[in-house]
């Protein structure tokens, strides 16, 4: 638990413009398992956290591993990715 002093029940700190947007996202480097993830937060100010939703369900810290915009899909992770597709619709309306 913990006090950001930008986060209250009224203030959020500013969020980028890849909020709700597709990524590709590997660990460690390898590239050979990417996922394909959507961005669900990305502050531009104090506390600076990125947040991914996996298409396996997982959420990561942008410091856990590498990422990448992208405007497809990966193939492989095609299903995954469309069962997200209302949590993206979601995300992207309120980003704005």
């Amino acid at each position: 638990m913990g006090v950001v002093d930008r986060i209250d029940a009224d203030r959020y700190p500013r969020q980028s413009d890849y909020v709700g947007r597709p990524v590709r996202v590997c660990f460690r480097h390898d590239t050979s398992r990417e996922f394909a993830g959507i961005v669900l937060r990305d502050d531009r100010e104090d506390p600076w956290l990125m947040l991914i939703l996996l298409s396996d369900g997982r959420v990561v810290r942008a410091t856990e591993c590498q990422w990448s915009a992208f405007g497809g899909v990966i193939a492989h992770d095609l299903r995954a990715f469309l069962e997200l597709a209302p949590v993206y619709e979601w995300i992207r309306a309120r980003a704005r």
